[in-house]
């Protein structure tokens, strides 16, 4: 019953000895999961994702709506099957399926909401606390002598504007963290679901849309945007008495993805340091409303130093990515007798993925010249991997004992695939609707 649009993030605290970790607070950035802590393995430390069977890199394309159950095998006994693959634990998911001699049920959940950042007190400071700070660290090194200003903070002298604007009360200085901040974020998710069966036969269908915004990256924030389809149904081909003898099934999902992101690097490279770290004396926007542009430092002969205006800067560029995924198996189940099984099962995965990015001509300060020239890049993946197994699974059950007994075989291979990018400068229309490599000049 939790809001939320990530299946990974569904476990936390729900299974011991499972950690369950954020990766990032980007929208669309998928939880990991860690099954008896850190290993020693030197790969990947995420445990092998199995969702109806089939292999996957991760769960975070489905809807936990459309999730019917998830299962961690942790212990080396009943993960052997999987093989090394299992070193770090297993996680099996079953999507929902439908139940027999049922009718049509039809079933809708809904939430929708806002986001705002925690800050957890985190403060930046006003342009004249900044100009005092700045002043009494040179002061005690020694460099400055007590009522000189720092260069880079003597606005009389070198941002004779802004200090009017300061002495008049119009203006207190910048606070780059709170210009980044997406106030109010909107977050919603719909999922519509059709499950029902006959005798012979048993289906579920659902459908899904996701959309939530990035608490940072004004003016134009980060978001992620995931449409999520799902068929599940089984058939009895042949069935005697009240047993299936051979049986059809198939499991599909279709996942949509359009997203934005801001950079949310390492400790010295992402959004929310740069903004901290940034002076607070260079103004944002003019006192009009409008962006304070490298021409409006030259009207009013602002140099303390050589900066850039990061708001004007976020709102020049635009960038999007789509991923496409289609995910599925088909199998057949042969019983012909009540104690053995035979299954076998071919999935297949296939993931296309496109990005566009566009920054048109623009200058910043007087040092600027990495955008003389409006540019476009592009990059384009496909990729596709198949699993086929076969197993044969014998339980016999005698008075109070059982005998049981499995064997199989998994053959899995990666299918064609590939990656291209590039990027080019002096689009013919410079425009971001119309800007592709294709249409340079």
């Amino acid at each position: 019953n939790r809001s939320t649009t990530d299946a990974a993030a569904a476990l936390q605290g729900k299974a011991a000895g499972v950690q369950v970790l954020a990766t990032s607070g980007a929208p669309g950035a998928g939880s990991e999961i860690r099954v008896r802590g850190v290993s020693s393995n030197s790969g990947n430390l995420g445990p092998l994702l199995i969702v109806d069977g089939l292999k996957v890199d991760n769960i975070q394309y489905l809807d936990p709506d459309m999730i019917e159950s998830m299962e961690i095998l942790k212990d080396a006994a009943s993960a052997a099957i999987y093989g090394a693959r299992a070193a770090n634990g297993v996680v099996l998911v079953t999507t929902r399926q439908g139940k027999k001699d049922t009718h049509a049920n039809v079933s809708f959940d809904a939430y929708a909401g806002i986001q705002t950042p925690n800050t957890n007190g985190v403060k930046a400071l006003s342009g004249q606390e900044y100009i005092d700070i700045m002043d009494k660290t040179f002061v005690l090194a020694g460099t400055l002598q007590p009522g000189q200003h720092y260069t880079q903070v003597d606005m009389q002298a070198y941002a004779p504007v802004q200090y009017e604007w300061m002495k008049s009360g119009k203006w207190n200085g910048t606070n780059w963290f709170e210009e980044k901040i997406n106030k109010n974020a909107p977050t919603n998710n719909y999922v519509v679901a059709v499950n029902g069966g006959s005798d012979m036969s048993r289906y579920s269908m659902s459908y899904s849309k996701s959309y939530s915004e990035g608490t940072l990256g004004y003016p134009k924030p980060s978001y992620y945007d995931r449409t999520t389809i799902r068929l599940n149904s089984d058939y009895s081909l042949y069935r005697r008495g009240n047993r299936d003898i051979v049986k059809l099934g198939e499991n599909v999902t279709l996942s949509i993805t359009d997203s934005r992101s801001v950079a949310t690097g390492g400790q010295y490279s992402n959004d929310i340091t740069s903004a901290l770290n940034k002076t607070p004396l260079l103004p944002a926007y003019d006192l009009d409303g409008s962006f304070y542009t490298y021409e409006k430092q030259l009207r009013d002969g602002w140099n303390l130093k050589d900066e850039t205006n990061s708001i004007e800067s976020a709102s020049y560029g635009d960038r999007e990515g789509k991923g496409y995924r289609v995910q599925g198996n088909v199998y057949l189940e042969i019983s012909p007798i009540k104690e053995l099984k035979i299954r076998t099962q071919y999935g297949m995965n296939y993931n296309l993925s496109f990005s566009r990015s566009y920054t048109p001509a623009y200058q910043l300060s007087g040092t600027d010249t990495s955008h003389q020239d409006d540019q476009v890049s592009q990059s384009a993946s496909i990729g596709t991997n198949w699993t086929w197994e076969t197993t044969v699974n014998y339980k016999k059950e005698i008075s109070d004992h059982s005998i049981e007994g499995l064997i199989g075989a998994s053959i899995e291979g990666t299918g064609w695939g590939m990656s291209v990018n590039g990027s080019r400068k002096q689009t013919k229309f410079g425009t971001w609707e119309a800007a592709s490599i294709s249409q340079c000049q």
